[in-house]
């Protein structure tokens, strides 16, 4: 190739015919060779990025999930509180019922305040005071 190249380069296109045809086809196979590194350069510049969109998605599920899974926990632990404190309370008012007592009232006071609330407290029991004390009259 070297040796043809120096006798082209010292002649003109009148001196070989075939010389224009030679420059043609190199052209065409030096921009045929172009377009495959742009196409392969395109292509792998597209796979990056695609890759990449995959990896931000995938650290984002993850930052997701384990933003849910402390979630999770945290609820849990709450949860878990709460009953214990419920267990104590729960013994405290077994063990000094008039808490128990206090509590109702002090529930029964909350609901007073309310305007539209409507207490029944014991009628069954009053029923039945009301029921002893009418026959006995």
């Amino acid at each position: 190739m070297v040796k043809l190249k120096r006798i082209v380069l010292g002649c003109t296109a009148n001196c070989y015919p075939w010389f224009d045809h030679f420059r043609g086809v190199l052209k065409r196979l030096v921009e045929a060779r172009t377009k495959a590194e742009t196409q392969r350069i395109d292509a792998q510049v597209r796979a990056d990025g695609h890759r990449a969109e995959a990896e931000a998605q995938a650290a984002a599920m993850k930052l997701a999930a384990q933003a849910e899974a402390e979630a999770v926990r945290v609820k849990t632990e709450a949860e878990v509180s709460a009953l214990r404190e419920r267990e104590q309370a729960a013994e405290a008012y077994s063990a000094h019922p008039a808490l128990l007592r206090l509590q109702e009232l002090e529930t029964l006071r909350e609901l007073a305040r309310t305007a539209n609330a409507r207490i029944y407290i014991g009628f069954d029991k009053h029923r039945a005071l009301d029921t002893n004390g009418a026959r006995g009259k």
